[in-house]
């Protein structure tokens, strides 16, 4: 987790810290904007490369560098297994809601969010911003695992 201190008030500031990992980076770059204007009080670091850094609260990962990251196509499981208390997010480029959610969910994903068009996935930001809102109260709780 990552915290801040207030020197006006002294006390302990949550802020949540978000990976995007996606190997396009006119894209990546879009979706951080887009990010940090949907959660505005967060970190965000972006990665062209599939990595599974520990210590964030949010992995946003590209479906097709999680098919490339290894040969079995597992950064997802590799995430969950170093960070069980963390959101793994399927970022798809095109999203057939119905079919293709349920797909991602089997494959380990806690959630999927529209990468062409992000205005599309309002309850998946609903969701992300109640996670940050519960681990903000209890950094160690872990939810929707």
């Amino acid at each position: 987790m990552y915290y801040t201190i207030e020197h006006d008030t002294g006390q302990d500031t949550f802020r949540p810290k978000i990976l995007i990992l996606d190997e396009n980076p006119a894209c990546s770059e879009f979706f951080r904007v887009h990010l940090s204007m949907a959660f505005p009080n967060t970190e965000i670091v972006v990665s062209n490369h599939p990595n599974a850094s520990p210590g964030f609260d949010v992995y946003f990962i590209n479906n097709q560098l999680n098919q490339k990251s290894t040969p079995e196509g597992e950064l997802v499981h590799e995430i969950k297994e170093q960070s069980p208390q963390s959101l793994v997010v399927c970022l798809c480029p095109s999203l057939n809601q119905k079919r293709d959610s349920s797909d991602y969910i089997r494959k380990g994903f806690n959630l999927v969010y529209d990468a062409q068009n992000p205005e599309n996935s309002q309850s998946a930001r609903g969701i992300i911003k109640e996670y940050f809102n519960v681990i903000s109260r209890n950094p160690k709780i872990s939810i929707l695992h």
